[in-house]
C-alpha cells in the first residue's frame, strides 16, 4: 500500500519475503505480484530450510 501511495517516482521499494515453507496461496500471491508490477519496486523471495521451493520458481 505504501508503494502505491507514492505517485511522483521519488521512492523505490524492495519487498523481501523470507519463507521456510512452500507458499500455500500461490494464486493470490501471483495476483498480488502482478498488481505490484506497475509500482516502483522489486520483490525478492528467499526460501530457507529443507522445503521444496520448485513452485516458487514460477513467481
Amino acid at each position: 500500500r505504501t508503494a502505491a501511495q507514492v505517485t511522483d517516482g521519488s521512492q523505490y521499494h524492495v519487498l523481501l519475503i523470507i519463507t521456510d515453507g512452500v507458499i500455500s496461496d500461490m494464486l493470490q500471491t501471483k495476483e498480488a505480484i502482478v498488481t505490484a508490477s506497475a509500482l516502483p519496486m522489486s520483490i525478492i523471495i528467499v526460501g530457507v530450510g529443507p522445503a521444496e521451493f520448485e513452485g516458487e520458481s514460477g513467481l
